[in-house]
């Protein structure tokens, strides 16, 4: 009975070890899933959290992209308006200059009526005063015998000289008509010169704006482009973190089941190991019962203590790290005063000190030769104020004033021509080549815009 007692002390020794071992490697087998659980959900947050921060980066950079887009559209939508302003402008100006060419046309045919007119009649009024002259004597005579009297010899001689001072008047009219007629050509060749000059300008003009209009367009392309990438790299983003957070979701999903399952395992270890302790416990009742009823040894009937001690370990039922989602990364004419202390005065001054001096398209010499912009460039540069090249681009310097508030000193632009203006009502400008630098009424043509830049 003694060495059925041992083996059986040895063998509820055995099977304890043997179950602590298996209880062990049970624990570093759950430890070790856990760890590469935890980890695996370590890394798709931290995947997600980079690119949610990138997403946001990249959103930001959208934003920028689509307002300098939006500003390029509002730029491209004005050189639009200001281009088709300059092309109707044009054709305005194409239909004015015919207008005027025929009118020239016109005035033409009329002086060279005029002129046939005239000589005409200075042939047929030499040929009266030449036969009067000759036969002046005979014509006396003859008007004094065949008179009947002194006071009809008065009247017949009063009606010779009528008939000359007629002749002398038609002829005068005639000439006057010549005058007059050269003259109007004179103007209507002025004016077609100076339309032909703002057609030169608003060409370059509509030029200029084009040449703009497609750097803008260009430029336009170029931000699309970029807008493009930024959204295609946007879109990657977002599916990396659609990606992530499925993966986030599948790991949490896998965790939680793992958590229910190893609670069940654990539950059911536990239940069998119960069973085990009442079967031993009822072995070593079995046994002490034996042990008892012998009569080999009864001094050696103790019976060894049982012992049932756990060695259950406890399991971390949380099944993580405590670690939790990362934040998501977080991505808007009135009437101005002078400022420059110059006297408007001193700028109409020394402009007019080149009056008379010639026009020359593209010049900037105020003695040599300008055209219009030139004229105004170099007076105010004289002056330390800096202009643009173009009267279109001067249109759009300093600010606006109305007509009625118009100083000395303030720049006058008209559809392709700028002048400076003197007071008034008048300007001084570069006219035409026919003209060069002139004064002239300020309102010869529609006003535009007013602009002061003193």
């Amino acid at each position: 009975m003694k060495i059925k007692a041992l083996f059986n002390k040895n063998r509820k020794q055995t099977r304890r070890f043997l179950s602590a071992v298996l209880c062990t490697g049970f624990i570093l087998g759950s430890a070790s899933e856990a760890y590469a659980s935890t980890a695996t959900l370590r890394d798709a947050e931290q995947k997600a959290s980079e690119a949610q921060e990138n997403l946001g980066e990249v959103n930001s950079q959208i934003d920028s992209i689509e307002a300098q887009q939006e500003t390029l559209r509002r730029e491209m939508d004005a050189i639009g308006a200001d281009l088709a302003n300059v092309v109707l402008n044009i054709t305005l100006l194409e239909g004015e200059l015919t207008e005027t060419r025929k009118e020239l046309d016109d005035v033409n045919v009329r002086l060279k009526d005029a002129k046939q007119t005239e000589a005409a009649e200075y042939d047929s009024m030499k040929k009266r005063i030449r036969y009067m002259y000759e036969n002046g004597d005979q014509s006396v005579w003859s008007a004094l015998l065949s008179a009947k009297g002194i006071s009809d010899f008065l009247n017949k001689m009063d009606y010779v000289e009528s008939v000359y001072l007629y002749d002398r008047d038609l002829l005068n009219k005639y000439q006057d008509t010549v005058t007059q007629v050269t003259a109007l050509k004179h103007d209507v060749k002025e004016e077609e010169a100076e339309l032909e000059e703002i057609e030169v300008e608003l060409v370059n003009q509509q030029a200029l704006l084009e040449e703009t209009l497609a750097r803008k367009q260009k430029e336009n392309e170029d931000v699309s482009a970029q807008l493009q990438s930024a959204k295609a790299l946007a879109s990657k983003y977002a599916a990396t973190i659609a990606e992530q957070n499925e993966r986030i979701r599948a790991e949490q999903a896998r965790i939680e089941e793992e958590k229910a399952r190893k609670k069940a395992e654990e539950e059911a270890r536990k239940r069998e190991e119960e069973e085990k302790k009442k079967e031993e416990e009822k072995k070593k009742k079995e046994e002490e019962k034996d042990d008892s009823s012998g009569t080999t040894d009864a001094g050696d009937s103790g019976s060894s203590s049982s012992d049932t001690g756990n060695y259950d370990v406890p399991v971390d039922d949380d099944g993580d790290d405590g670690g939790g989602t990362a934040d998501s990364g977080g991505s808007g004419g009135g009437n101005p005063g002078y400022s420059t202390g110059i006297s408007g005065q001193a700028v109409v001054d020394f402009a007019c000190q080149f009056i008379g001096n010639p026009y020359v398209y593209g010049g900037t010499s105020l003695t040599e030769g300008c055209d219009c912009s030139g004229f105004t460039q170099s007076v105010f540069a004289h002056f330390g104020i800096s202009l643009p090249r173009t009267s279109y681009e001067q249109s759009t310097v300093g600010q606006p004033v109305s007509y009625e508030n118009a100083q000395p000193g303030d720049i006058m632009y008209y559809t392709g021509h700028v002048g400076i203006y003197m007071g008034g009502g008048m300007i001084v400008n570069a006219s035409t080549p026919a003209t060069g630098i002139k004064t002239q009424s300020a309102t010869y043509r529609p006003i535009v815009t007013i602009r002061r830049v003193l």
